[in-house]
């Protein structure tokens, strides 16, 4: 790192975060797709290790439907999905034979996510790695801003994985007031006297809100309307008001659980989760005996699993979910995200965050007394890799639940409780 080293502002977790290797858990290299950038392709043509060379060439292959560099090529995996180049200590035979230059970016950097935010650059990490998310998951203060120096000789050499531009001047009202809405959102989700579950409602009625106003009023109108009703939610007392309002909202374990069942249906009938993974739904089904034949009992076993063992444990350790939301939050740009709209942007982690919860009880029921952090970082890493690293998942989910006109806040609203 040289004086002209770019800095970036990250998680407190992101500056002791780094890969444990063969002593990890899961395997990066098993079960996706390796993409491999124009300039390191070229690289691998030069490679004068003869094995190297011929593997290089031989499994390393252009792709075709490819318009960007960055995934100029691909690996090719061998028939169990793994990546050919792992040796029998399951570590990179390019790393370890001509270094770590010799990674494409993608190797290069996961799970380490670096985003532009106007001219800043932020750092956050994947929570699909096991490591990232003890890091992140397990740490009171772990979600707390510091300025880490990135190895890179300028900022234009950082690999940036999105990138978003606000501006208060923006004729779009949320691009606008983008700055103001994640702040206050942080701040929603940090707010000491919520659970986790608390301060998701309560953003969501604040996006509800602030819809309200962005979707029927011009901007000049708008921007002063939306501004004060922002300035509500970072009051400490009508905070406390609108999370008394999210303890009245009435338990509806029948609608959890369906939620529940049909998601794991679609996707284990459509998707090919990883074994990890597959355990975890299978540990979470057998902590509340789900019967298909009996969905009343499971519905009683399941408010049981939550009363019992999950809910007293998540609410002596509140932030193992908050900085879940907090990193995710961050990482992906709310509320602007994808683009897709603010209540969009809501209803997708909302979704996310009710499923987690939901498998997390199951496993509580599983665990009983032996419940423990761990259970969140394996939740947590396995349900990212399948779920969120799934590019068709969350959109195929999304249009299902706007069929059965589910895709809005007062829906999702039952779904956290």
């Amino acid at each position: 790192m040289g004086k002209h080293s770019p800095v970036a502002i990250a998680p407190k977790y992101m500056d002791t975060f780094q890969c444990i290797g063969s002593g990890c858990e899961e395997n990066c290299c098993h079960g996706w797709q390796v993409t491999i950038d124009k300039q390191t392709f070229k690289k691998y043509r030069t490679v004068e290790i003869l094995e190297l060379h011929d593997k290089l060439k031989n499994m390393v292959k252009i792709s075709e439907s490819s318009t960007s560099a960055d995934s100029h090529a691909h690996i090719k995996l061998d028939a169990n999905g793994f990546c050919p180049f792992l040796d029998e200590k399951n570590l990179c035979e390019i790393q370890g034979n001509l270094g770590s230059s010799y990674l494409s970016k993608t190797c290069q950097t996961y799970p380490r996510q670096h985003v532009r935010k106007n001219d800043e650059i932020w750092l956050y990490a994947s929570l699909s790695c096991p490591e990232a998310a003890r890091k992140a998951l397990l740490d009171v203060d772990a979600m707390s801003p510091i300025l880490v120096t990135l190895p890179y000789p300028n900022k234009h050499a950082v690999p940036i994985a999105a990138s978003f531009r606000f501006s208060d001047k923006s004729h779009e009202l949320l691009l606008a007031l983008s700055v103001y809405i994640y702040d206050v959102t942080f701040s929603i989700i940090r707010f000491s006297k919520f659970k986790s579950w608390e301060a998701m409602i309560v953003l969501g009625l604040m996006v509800q809100k602030m819809n309200l106003f962005l979707e029927k009023h011009d901007s000049g109108d708008a921007r002063a309307l939306v501004v004060e009703r922002l300035i509500n939610f970072t009051d400490s007392e009508y905070l406390t008001k609108a999370g008394e309002l999210a303890q009245s909202i009435e338990v509806k374990r029948n609608k959890q659980i369906c939620l529940l069942r049909g998601v794991l249906h679609i996707y284990f009938s459509k998707h090919h989760p990883r074994t990890t993974f597959r355990q975890t739904i299978l540990d979470a089904m057998q902590g509340i005996h789900f019967d298909e034949n009996d969905l009343e009992g499971s519905e009683t076993r399941y408010s049981e699993a939550d009363e019992k063992w999950f809910t007293p444990f998540d609410e002596a350790h509140p932030y193992l979910l908050k900085n879940y939301l907090l990193n995710d939050i961050g990482k992906n740009g709310f509320p602007v995200g994808k683009n897709r709209g603010l209540e969009t942007e809501f209803i997708d982690l909302a979704v996310r965050y009710s499923l987690i919860k939901m498998i997390l009880i199951g496993i509580a029921g599983l665990k009983r007394e032996n419940f423990s952090e761990a259970d969140y970082v394996r939740v947590i890493y396995t349900f990212s890799r399948n779920i969120e690293h799934n590019p068709t998942f969350m959109p195929e989910l999304l249009t299902l639940l706007e069929q059965d006109n589910l895709k809005n806040i007062a829906a999702t609203t039952l779904m956290m409780r």
